[in-house]
């Protein structure tokens, strides 16, 4: 059990360094403010694609962080922690409209620079989240997914 805790610690600081070190101090626009989507989001379900109907992903659990225009995503096997793919870059928010670029992966390193767009709905703590992943190529992926913030 201690290694559990020991690899979750590691996990997180990992994430943590991770996120302050690609912060930029650059200036942000202060009229437009970007915390609406900052804290951490779990993934409750998703749409298949091919399908029309949200379902859990079985033994994955997939968080997402958000926090001053950076954002982190760790995969993790549910039943031992393990984190099993890792995603994160910039982001920007703004009308419902999110813009994440791809700025490091663990396995898919080709979309490193990729900038994609999602439309956002908040319902209170609930973040609904759609578009389409490399849109136009024989790649594309469709997007549907419910998260819930738990910080």
């Amino acid at each position: 059990m201690l290694t559990l805790h020991k690899n979750i610690a590691v996990i997180t600081l990992g994430a943590c360094i991770c996120l302050s070190s690609c912060y930029s101090n650059e200036s942000k626009n202060e009229s437009e403010p970007i915390k609406h989507l900052q804290g951490t989001y779990q993934l409750i379900d998703l749409e298949a694609q091919e399908a029309s109907v949200y379902k859990p992903m079985k033994g994955v659990g997939i968080l997402k962080i958000f926090t001053k225009g950076q954002w982190i995503s760790p995969a993790y096997l549910v039943n031992n922690k393990k984190v099993i793919n890792l995603a994160g870059g910039t982001y920007t928010f703004s009308h419902n409209e999110l813009t994440e670029t791809l700025n490091y992966h663990s396995k898919d390193t080709i979309n490193i620079g990729l900038a994609t767009k999602y439309k956002v709905i908040l319902k209170g703590d609930t973040m609904y989240q759609s578009g389409v992943f490399k849109p136009g190529t024989p790649e594309e992926w469709k997007v549907e997914e419910r998260w819930i913030k738990i910080d």
